[in-house]
């Protein structure tokens, strides 16, 4: 098969220029598929294939790439599954948070960055009058962006505690507690390793944590 293109040779490291239809077709049967990066400690490939067929494949069969840097691509047959991995909001696997995204063309592993996920949050001892969807929906749009509110805290089935899932901004610091009249709630990040309480920041722990060697540093503690 012929492959259309042309070389610009303006410099000494030429680039190679393909015409829309071409990028079309070697795009074509990659769309359905969905680029996924465990967040916290590295899973080795064979078991990470392994957990993703048991909890994902449902009508089809899935394919996964190594794309490195801890990322990998994930193509299914079906569309069904497909679908269903998109619209179910996060998963656990082994105890970590698996982000999800669309594949889009020209997708570099090496240079890519995760800021927004979205995470289950917890919060306990909330009084039972505030399982309202309009005022769930508002707290968990103060944390990030409310994607869902869990149906059984709507359906008053855990009076214990209020499941939410919000698409929380991972590069600024995340909301640790909240006040209702005068009394105190804490926010629990379900499955965030690595989550600094000190600053609110992902991707280490307090002890860690550079705001506190800043504050060292400057004899503040």
């Amino acid at each position: 098969m012929k492959v259309e293109g042309h070389v610009d040779r303006g410099n000494a490291c030429p680039q190679f220029i393909f015409p829309k239809h071409e990028e079309r077709r070697i795009h074509g049967s990659w769309r359905r598929g969905v680029i996924v990066k465990f967040l916290g400690y590295r899973i080795k490939y064979k078991a990470s294939e392994t957990r993703l067929k048991q909890v994902w494949v449902k009508k089809g069969i899935i394919h996964i790439i190594d794309l490195s840097n801890d990322y990998y691509r994930v193509t299914f047959t079906h569309e069904e599954d497909h679908i269903n991995v998109l619209a179910n909001g996060p998963r656990f696997i082994y105890d970590h948070y698996v982000t999800v995204k669309e594949w889009n063309p020209d997708f570099h592993p090496e240079s890519d960055t995760i800021d927004h996920v979205a995470v289950w949050i917890r919060i306990s001892g909330l009084s039972i009058e505030y399982y309202d969807t309009k005022v769930l929906s508002f707290i968990g749009n103060r944390i990030g962006k409310t994607i869902k509110v869990d149906k059984n805290t709507m359906m008053h089935e855990q009076g214990k505690c209020v499941w939410l899932c919000v698409e929380v901004d991972l590069s600024n610091s995340l909301m640790a507690m909240f006040i209702i009249k005068d009394r105190k709630y804490h926010v629990e990040y379900e499955g965030l390793h690595l989550l600094c309480i000190k600053c609110g920041r992902f991707g280490h722990y307090k002890e860690g944590c550079p705001d506190k060697h800043e504050q060292q540093e400057n004899g503040n503690v």
